[in-house]
């Protein structure tokens, strides 16, 4: 095989690739009403990776929903790292009650 139509190969394979990703992508996505996600999670690098994780879907597109963090339940200490968490990422709030 001739090396250009190997390189047309793979970028058509590629290309195909990515369409059927955001083809399959829409059907995964909520239908409807904006559903809230509600995280629960005590201040550290579990609350920061699901956060990353969740703002970089958002911004992706992939999740059109408000995220908040629950902060019941958290000392004042764990409340102040929280809250300097999310300083991080401006789009997300903590909210005081136990849901929405």
């Amino acid at each position: 095989m001739e090396p250009m139509t190997a390189a047309v190969a793979l970028l058509a394979a590629f290309g195909l690739a990515a369409l059927l990703w955001l083809f399959f992508g829409r059907f995964l996505l909520p239908v409807g009403e904006l559903s809230p996600v509600e995280v629960r999670l005590r201040p550290g690098p579990g609350l920061e990776q699901t956060l990353r994780g969740l703002t970089w879907l958002s911004a992706a597109g992939l999740l059109e929903s408000r995220i908040s963090v629950l902060g019941v339940g958290l000392l004042p200490e764990e409340r102040a790292e929280t809250l300097q968490i999310l300083r991080r990422w401006p789009e997300v709030e903590m909210v005081e009650g136990e849901t929405l």
